[in-house]
């Protein structure tokens, strides 16, 4: 959900820093030797009443702090996205999850 990331970005003390900080190919060719890796890229969805919205974006290490003066300001936007996107109270968040894996060499 595009209108998410959007909300990340704005009501987060660091996800975009976060976000570029992921490894690319080049790391990768890096760690296990350039063609000698691969990927699995595994959809997922979780559904979330409010609540259990809430509570994922506040599990993030770059979530706002309650204590910051953002945080109602987040909460209320958060909320917005939550009701324009519910459907029967839940939503559901669709993400996808990255496994890298190759076969070291030993190098003596």
């Amino acid at each position: 959900m595009q209108e998410y990331e959007d909300y990340l970005l704005e009501y987060s003390s660091d996800y975009k820093k976060v976000k570029e900080a992921y490894p690319g190919d080049a790391m990768f060719d890096l760690f296990f030797g350039k063609g000698n890796w691969q990927q699995v890229i595994f959809k997922n969805t979780q559904v979330f009443d409010f609540e259990g919205l809430k509570g994922r974006y506040q599990s993030c290490s770059y979530a706002l702090e309650e204590d910051s003066p953002q945080f109602h300001n987040a909460m209320d936007a958060l909320r917005v996205i939550f009701e324009r996107h519910q459907q029967n109270g839940k939503v559901t968040h669709w993400y996808h999850t990255v496994l890298y894996y190759g076969k070291l060499e030993y190098i003596d």
